[in-house]
């Protein structure tokens, strides 16, 4: 994992490709042809589900109460802080977006929401 188990392993499996599909549909995102139109877009969208608007400041209180609320979350599943790095902590990109998340998440959702929406581009086009 990166940031020390901070960050969960992201793996991209086929039961991502339905929520993925769903969302960028419902945000009418799909549609879109140009790469910089979706990457902005595909931005706000995420800065909405993760509310990274929020914690811009790192030094803020709210991200220090977001980074204690991270580090309780990360221990209530049995996983203690002397012992995250290294340690396997696989999920799935679309699990990911049910939880809370700062610019590490949405850094790791960016890029799969956009390598999801090239391929889905890219085979519309090759049919």
């Amino acid at each position: 994992s990166i940031a020390g188990g901070r960050v969960p392993d992201m793996i991209f499996s086929k039961a991502d490709r339905a929520p993925f599909r769903t969302l960028l549909q419902r945000w009418g995102l799909m549609e879109v042809d140009d790469p910089r139109r979706f990457v902005k877009l595909l931005t706000g969208k995420l800065r909405d589900v993760f509310e990274t608007h929020k914690l811009q400041d790192l030094q803020s209180d709210m991200h220090k109460e977001f980074d204690l609320a991270s580090d309780a979350a990360i221990e209530m599943v049995g996983i203690e802080q002397a012992s995250r790095r290294g340690m396997e902590c696989s999920t799935n990109c679309a699990s990911a977006l049910v939880f809370f998340g700062d610019c590490r998440e949405h850094t790791l959702e960016m890029l799969a929401f956009y390598d999801f929406w090239q391929n889905e581009r890219a085979n519309a086009l090759l049919k």
